[in-house]
């Protein structure tokens, strides 16, 4: 299976920037995602589109990110620190 390719939106970019171990840790993750686009978040939400996200908890941050599988992609649209709550 050829891999994915994983686009990350420029709202995403634009996120706090994480601790090097921790920016590590999102880049693993992300790479993850091509070979694996089907992977399950630790929730799941339906964006404005009404699309059915996934968002994936990585050390302190939250990874909003969904599988176009039509185009072979998986689209990160939010990079943000996780809520705690």
């Amino acid at each position: 299976m050829q891999p994915y390719k994983v686009l990350v939106t420029i709202e995403a970019l634009q996120m706090k920037s994480p601790p090097r171990a921790e920016r590590e840790r999102i880049l693993s993750f992300l790479e993850s995602l091509a070979n694996h686009p089907g992977l399950s978040g630790d929730y799941t939400e339906r964006d404005d589109a009404g699309r059915s996200v996934q968002i994936k908890i990585v050390g302190d941050f939250a990874l909003t990110f969904w599988a176009d599988h039509a185009v072979k992609e998986v689209k990160v649209t939010k990079i943000e620190t996780a809520d705690r709550n």
